[in-house]
């Protein structure tokens, strides 16, 4: 997925390199870890989507 080996290292080559996930009592608070875990990351040129669930954050929003 988007790796190359360059030089004996694993480097990224563009598209989907990893997957990040976070865990916790809700679905917003799983998000904030999961995002807290992305920041950890170190990658030049790193790219990521900032809308992952939000459809169910509007729906929790509706529901309470």
């Amino acid at each position: 997925m988007g790796t190359a080996l360059k030089e004996g290292k694993i480097v990224t080559n563009g598209g989907r390199v990893l997957f990040v996930i976070g865990k916790g009592d809700s679905f917003k608070e799983a998000k904030e870890n999961a995002y807290m875990n992305v920041d950890s990351i170190k990658c030049d040129d790193l790219f990521y989507r900032h809308d992952i669930g939000y459809q169910v954050l509007e729906k929790e929003k509706t529901n309470d």
